[in-house]
């Protein structure tokens, strides 16, 4: 399907990835991995130097090529992740082996430091407390400085951005549930949802069944292959950041638009996104929007 994965990174390059340098990508491997990287560093020199090891040579061989594809495409840090569970299992077992014929101090030092380690980081790990706690926990302890506090739009905040990722959906879905339900019920019969981001689509896809929310479409990421091949809504209400340019084929062709709620969550990273609604699209406006969207589709039609 003309490799969309390639497509994608692409799209990421000229977006989220631009600001990722092959430090950052490295400096996020060694912090990612801090609390057992004796183990995954021990793994990779037995792959490489020790002689026992050999048979398993293309495991180490392997890690290396990826990384650097990985920082040849400007990836984020933790695309790597999958990489290290072979690593860390040839790292355990050369590490015991080392351990076999050392004193009790030596073993319950090779438990007791990455436990503790473990236990002061693990909130930047996992998301243990509530947005608020965890933001005066970080500037407490000092982590604001670190790399993972440094989004994409290259500011500091309060949360790492991953963190800041999975905070407000439900608020959103709650939103567009609450104006949607406001629409009279003629209207709504004839309204679809549309998502500029998967992860908006995704958000509304996950709570708005409980919510009584239609099933919420996009075109970005592998929504566009689960779009209707064919449109034949009246009304459209979009969930985005921006409303449409004048100069946009398919949104000028609806007889009105409005914003009707726009919505902020403390620490949420897509603060600001807006339920816009467009009313009375006329058959060029479905003619545009179907034709659109085969055209996407060709992008990665054999």
């Amino acid at each position: 399907h003309n490799f969309p994965v390639a497509f994608h990174m692409e799209e990421l390059r000229q977006t989220q990835l631009r600001y990722v340098s092959p430090v950052d990508f490295l400096a996020g491997q060694l912090i990612m991995n801090f609390v057992y990287a004796f183990t995954w560093i021990t793994g990779l020199i037995a792959l490489w130097f020790k002689k026992s090891w050999k048979p398993y040579r293309w495991l180490g061989f392997t890690f290396l090529f990826t990384i650097a594809l990985l920082m040849a495409g400007s990836a984020k840090d933790y695309y790597a992740l999958g990489l290290y569970p072979p690593i860390i299992a040839v790292g355990c077992l050369q590490v015991e082996r080392f351990l076999q014929n050392k004193n009790m101090v030596v073993k319950s030092s090779v438990i007791a430091l990455p436990l503790a380690a473990g236990i002061f980081i693990l909130p930047l790990g996992l998301p243990m407390f509530k947005p608020a706690k965890l933001a005066k926990y970080y500037e407490k302890a000092g982590f604001t400085k670190a790399l993972g506090f440094k989004w994409e739009d290259q500011q500091n905040h309060p949360l790492p951005q991953d963190f800041s990722d999975m905070v407000g959906w439900k608020e959103l879905a709650e939103m567009a549930a609450d104006q949607y339900h406001k629409l009279p019920d003629s209207v709504k019969t004839s309204t679809t949802i549309f998502c500029r981001g998967y992860y908006s689509a995704g958000a509304l896809n996950f709570y708005g069944k409980k919510l009584g929310l239609p099933e919420a479409l996009s075109d970005n990421g592998s929504y566009l292959q689960w779009l209707p091949d064919s449109f034949t809504f009246k009304h459209l209400m979009l969930i985005g950041h921006r409303n449409p340019d004048a100069d946009d084929i398919v949104f000028n062709h609806f007889e009105s638009r409005s914003v009707l709620d726009s919505l902020y969550v403390p620490y949420f990273r897509e603060n600001g996104i807006k339920v816009f609604f467009f009313e009375n699209g006329s058959d060029s406006m479905r003619y545009y929007a179907n034709e659109g969207i085969r055209l996407e589709r060709m992008k990665f039609t054999r």
